[in-house]
């Protein structure tokens, strides 16, 4: 897995590559067999394959690119200003399909940057997830007040929502970083 090896090697086992295919093309048999024992000796010492290699080669030509969120866009509700379990959800995500965020002031919109496709998947997951997060925290909410007005003490409810979506984004980063743990651990 290339998680523990440095960019240095990966570009190195790149170039090796390019170069091994390029003696091969032009007839130079022992050079691009030279090349490929290197690549072969390097792809064991660090425990890699060659698709590493070409997903690397991909990577390395695509662009990294800014993408606006907009709420608007997805039928989703805007707010005027920054919504912290938001913005929270949206670098757990992103940090999780290896892009970032940058937040839009006065606002809850946010810009997804990194390259196409992850960013794509960051969008689709971030959609699903607050939407989730939405419809549960009403449902719950509902729930807790109903209660609360029972008992005969209202104001108990008073910020439930809100706990509980910040909570819900809590959860889901404890989530994500144990898994994330559990991957390095299996490949180190």
């Amino acid at each position: 897995m290339t998680q523990n090896v440095p960019d240095s090697i990966l570009e190195k086992l790149s170039m090796l590559k390019t170069k091994a295919d390029s003696a091969k093309s032009i007839g130079e048999l022992r050079e691009s067999e030279a090349f490929a024992s290197k690549i072969q000796e390097l792809l064991l010492k660090y425990k890699l394959d060659m698709s590493e290699i070409e997903y690397h080669q991909k990577e390395e030509n695509e662009p990294i690119i800014e993408q606006y969120f907009s709420f608007s866009k997805h039928d989703l509700r805007s707010r005027n200003r920054r919504i912290h379990w938001i913005e929270t959800l949206a670098q757990v995500i992103a940090k999780a399909y290896q892009c970032r965020i940058a937040v839009v002031r006065s606002s809850s919109n946010f810009i997804f940057v990194g390259i196409k496709r992850d960013i794509e998947l960051c969008e689709y997951m971030f959609i699903t997830l607050f939407t989730t997060a939405e419809r549960v925290s009403k449902k719950e909410y509902v729930r807790f007040i109903t209660l609360c007005h029972n008992e005969g003490r209202p104001q108990d409810a008073a910020g439930y929502k809100n706990s509980f979506l910040e909570a819900f984004v809590t959860r889901l980063y404890q989530r994500f970083e144990k898994e994330r743990n559990a991957i390095n651990i299996e490949y180190s």
